[in-house]
């Protein structure tokens, strides 16, 4: 647990955890730090955390081109575990983290003494997958009228 958490409690209308939860690879770790957000949030306030979907080794290996790297399916299988670990310190790879799935974060809320209360999707796999898509400029314009419309007297409207 971090020294610098503030001596104070109920001090603060919003609390943001935008780190503490994937960086801390123990559960008590993590439930010590939301507990700790709770108690220096004011009471009605907000407590926001980030954490790292369970699936976004996969997803980031798949769409970089990592899959066929050697070991790399090895840590993928890894980190459905949460547990992601970088042994090599290969800085291509993500750093050593814990990956959360939605029922490991709703109990650590919990268990934290929080109320979880909107869990909100940030990125998904089109986060990944964008990177391959063209962009508008360079997208096939569409014809006026649709092949199928052709010689049906059809008008697009």
């Amino acid at each position: 647990m971090p020294a610098t958490w503030p001596k104070t409690t109920a001090s603060y209308d919003a609390v943001l955890l935008l780190g503490p939860l994937y960086h801390l690879t123990d559960r008590t770790d993590r439930v010590g730090a939301l507990a700790e957000a709770r108690r220096v949030t004011r009471p009605g306030g907000i407590v926001a955390a980030a954490v790292i979907s369970r699936y976004a080794s996969t997803f980031d290996g798949f769409f970089r081109g990592f899959i066929d790297t050697p070991g790399f399916t090895a840590l993928m299988t890894d980190d459905l575990t949460g547990q992601h670990r970088n042994p090599g310190s290969d800085p291509g790879f993500f750093t050593t983290v814990y990956f959360h799935d939605r029922v490991g974060i709703a109990s650590e809320i919990t268990d934290s003494g929080l109320r979880l209360q909107d869990p909100l999707p940030i990125e998904g796999p089109l986060h990944w997958a964008a990177r391959g898509i063209p962009g508008p400029a360079q997208r096939p314009r569409p014809s006026a009228v649709h092949p199928r419309q052709k010689g049906c007297g059809c008008r697009p409207s």
